[in-house]
């Protein structure tokens, strides 16, 4: 960046260079950093994160700067591209990963706007995340540690979620929150594990797409 050039150009290099055909773009041209309220005050996120372990206790969440970021132009061209089928937010942590890119404004509001339908994955399975600090954030945010707390989450951005076979149960309470729902294996142990939830939440964006999901 201060050589002048922008991260998307710099990051489809980079893509070029290794040979990877998938267009990628960062979220934002400009730096967005993610900031961390604790007990023991405001850390950066690498530091929380990486230096410390996800010690301590968070209070709150914040992403500076993020009214002035400035997300690349083909990100938002590419959601909003007619001929798109669809688009999945992984199941990484809701708060620490996906919420940055959500709180850039223009972003959301493409993602509100997509005519195709916007599906989640559940990161939460049996009650529990998978890896990583979902769950502990969850309660220390005091949020129910539960799939259907993250389908409301995404509320009003996202037309499909995928529970987990162990949270069927909640199928009922997220469809209430005006998403289809898809119950299928989320956990992924195996790479064929990987390619068959791939596989199965395309099918189930087609699906939703028949059913006019997301126009």
């Amino acid at each position: 960046l201060n050589s002048g050039r922008l991260l998307s150009d710099v990051t489809n290099e980079l893509f070029h260079r290794l040979g990877v055909k998938y267009r990628c773009w960062p979220m934002s041209e400009t730096e967005v950093p993610t900031k961390v309220y604790t007990s023991d005050g405001l850390l950066s996120f690498q530091h929380y994160f990486v230096r410390d372990h996800c010690a301590h206790k968070v209070q709150s969440i914040v992403f500076e700067a993020n009214e002035h970021a400035r997300p690349p132009q083909g990100l938002l061209d590419y959601i909003g591209d007619p001929d798109l089928s669809g688009v999945i937010i992984c199941p990484s942590n809701p708060y620490l990963s996906i919420d940055p890119i959500l709180s850039i404004t223009s972003i959301r509001k493409a993602l509100v706007a997509c005519a195709a339908p916007v599906v989640a994955i559940s990161p939460i399975i049996n009650g529990d995340s998978v890896k990583g600090p979902t769950s502990k954030i969850m309660e220390e945010l005091k949020l129910e540690l539960s799939a259907k707390t993250v389908a409301s989450h995404y509320k009003g951005i996202i037309d499909g979620f995928v529970l987990d076979t162990l949270a069927g149960a909640l199928t009922g309470e997220v469809e209430g929150m005006g998403c289809g729902v898809l119950v299928t294996n989320t956990m992924m142990k195996t790479l064929d594990d990987k390619v068959e939830l791939a596989q199965t939440v395309v099918e189930f964006i087609g699906n939703l797409g028949d059913l006019g999901c997301g126009e």
